[in-house]
């Protein structure tokens, strides 16, 4: 089994869990909680999130950088939260490879060729989350469905050419489906606001190339009304 299956299958896991663990047990509790115990007052949110991420395709790490987030949510039960949300990742990994070239006495001689890889990978997903309290620090998890679209140079542009062998394309682009999973914690800050940390996994399959798994943390920032 490799690592993206076994990717694959925990975020299954953890997307069913939540689902299918939430529904029935809040599907009576219709009513939104008051403001002083379930933080956010109102059905509606909007949120925003500032974090890292690192990337990786089928054989190697992609690098990592800075990922953002941003949607909006609606309440369904006192601990049910249905959100949709726009997540960008990039990544960097500076990379130096030797290329075999010749001297002025026709020697081999190895030559440093330094490259980057450099992509972004963009998530439009809609998303359960499952509060595991109502009071001011509200743990929950999470789990998305939606597609990613991935664009970069790809690893058959930075690779040195090879004489006589054609080289590999300049960009990657490619869109498929994707799905995660979150866990994190909401601290209430006051009636409206809420602030906290996430950790989650986001993984999809773009074929030859692009990235099939990003792992990304950072701070999420919710306002309610």
């Amino acid at each position: 089994m490799n690592a993206t299956t076994m990717l694959m299958r925990f975020c299954v896991a953890l997307s069913v869990a939540a689902c299918v663990f939430a529904v029935p047990r809040e599907a009576a509790a219709q009513d939104a909680p008051p403001a002083s115990s379930a933080g956010t007052a109102g059905r509606v949110s909007v949120f925003g999130s500032l974090g890292y991420n690192g990337q990786w395709d089928d054989e190697s790490r992609l690098g990592q950088a800075i990922g953002v987030n941003g949607g909006v949510g609606y309440r369904l039960s006192k601990r049910i939260w249905i959100e949709g949300m726009v997540t960008r990742l990039e990544h960097r990994r500076d990379l130096l490879f030797y290329a075999v070239t010749h001297d002025s006495a026709g020697s081999p001689m190895a030559t440093p060729a330094p490259a980057t890889l450099t992509g972004s990978a963009t998530y439009l997903l809609g998303q359960v989350r499952l509060l595991f309290s109502t009071s001011r620090v509200q743990p929950y998890v999470a789990g998305a469905f939606g597609v990613m679209h991935y664009s970069g140079n790809g690893w058959g542009a930075v690779f040195p050419p090879v004489p006589g062998q054609p080289t590999g394309p300049s960009g990657v682009s490619v869109t498929t489906p994707a799905m995660g999973g979150t866990g994190g914690v909401d601290v209430v800050v006051n009636r409206r606001v809420t602030i906290g940390p996430y950790f989650g996994l986001l993984i999809s399959n773009t074929g030859e190339t692009g990235t099939k798994s990003a792992l990304h943390g950072g701070v999420r920032i919710g306002l309610g009304w």
